[in-house]
């Protein structure tokens, strides 16, 4: 019986085998349709700009707005969420702008926190970077449906910007519906068992 159940369990993990990885590809077009502006609620608008401006369908343009660095932190990004049942395991990105040393492009990282406040995790930076690519990873169990290409840092300057473009999002199933698959593979080989 023991040797049977062990069997099972084993067909069991076969039948759901690995997390399948899902790829959303943006290079050459990162459409509004996937990407949301976020930006933090007491940013000081410009009158005739608005931060983060859409240039083109190549990238998305995050165009810096005058503010008081003492009195308000500049957080802003283009977000994407992934479908509903998947997490994030990595994001590739290029960017470039025409930023100093406290311009700052960063990767956020959403776990549980919708806005973009001082708490929210930065999981990549590159202060005083003019252009470059990356690539971070994250870990399934850490449960990352959300990303943000922004910014962060204090800048009392205005019309620096920074363009991301040429985004790879890869996502699998979270493990809690890996595990709901695995936990269904079982009963049903054990139904079987029992109708013999």
């Amino acid at each position: 019986m023991k040797k049977t159940m062990v069997v099972s369990v084993l067909a069991c993990v076969l039948l759901t085998g690995p997390a399948r990885a899902a790829i959303y590809d943006y290079t050459g077009n990162m459409d509004n349709g996937s990407w949301t502006l976020e930006k933090v609620d007491d940013y000081f608008w410009d009158l005739w700009y608005d931060a983060g401006m859409s240039q083109t369908a190549d990238y998305q343009q995050f165009q810096a707005v005058y503010e008081d660095p003492d009195t308000s932190s500049n957080r802003g990004a283009f977000t994407w969420e992934a479908p509903a049942g998947e997490v994030i395991t990595s994001v590739t990105f290029h960017w470039n702008g025409n930023f100093g040393s406290s311009w700052d492009p960063v990767l956020f990282e959403f776990d549980g926190i919708e806005a973009l406040a001082a708490t929210t995790t930065i999981a990549w930076s590159a202060e005083g970077a003019t252009s470059g690519s990356t690539t971070v990873n994250f870990d399934a169990v850490d449960d990352v449906t959300k990303i943000g290409l922004g910014f962060a840092n204090q800048v009392g300057y205005q019309y620096w910007y920074v363009r991301f473009s040429n985004a790879q999002v890869t996502t699998v199933p979270e493990p809690a519906t890996m595990s709901l698959l695995a936990v269904g593979g079982i009963m049903t080989l054990l139904r079987q068992r029992r109708r013999l």
